[in-house]
């Protein structure tokens, strides 16, 4: 099984068996049916969020990601530097990920490259702001829409 998978199952486990609720069936090993039904809400608002981020990412470029997030963050704009920060910092982040995702190593050899200290090195760094068309725009609040439902699922629905 993959790895996705494997976590699917797990959290399906982990709301059936460890939330209060009617049991299924008679026995000490039962799950809930709220749990399962717990359970199987988180999945999917897993796969919406896992879904929706790989779209984004083979649809938008690097620096086509960074323009529309620092388009999301203009109401930031009126708090001194605060838009551009979190910009750059979102940019080198993804630099720095793509770079170790490159790197294909194993869970140890990454933590200890991560927990090594660095030498201060100083980089010249250019981000380019490229403005998105339409579409790109489209596809971006659709992802938008569809973290903020799986957001307003996960309180019981909008409207209560």
């Amino acid at each position: 099984m993959s790895k996705l998978k494997w976590l699917l199952l797990i959290t399906v486990l982990v709301y059936g068996w460890s939330t209060p609720g009617r049991y299924i069936w008679l026995g000490v090993l039962s799950p809930t049916d709220i749990g399962l039904s717990l359970g199987l809400d988180q999945v999917a608002r897993l796969l919406v969020v896992a879904a929706s981020l790989q779209i984004l990412l083979k649809r938008l470029t690097s620096n086509e990601v960074f323009s529309s997030f620092y388009l999301f963050l203009y109401p930031l704009q009126y708090f001194s530097n605060a838009r551009v920060r979190f910009a750059v910092r979102f940019a080198l982040t993804l630099q720095v990920a793509e770079s170790l995702l490159e790197s294909k190593l194993g869970f140890k050899a990454l933590l200890s490259l991560i927990l090594q200290p660095q030498p201060a090195a100083f980089h010249t760094i250019e981000l380019s702001y490229i403005p998105i068309n339409r579409l790109q725009l489209g596809w971006l609040f659709g992802q938008a829409a569809l973290v903020l439902y799986s957001i307003f699922l996960g309180m019981d629905g909008f409207w209560r």
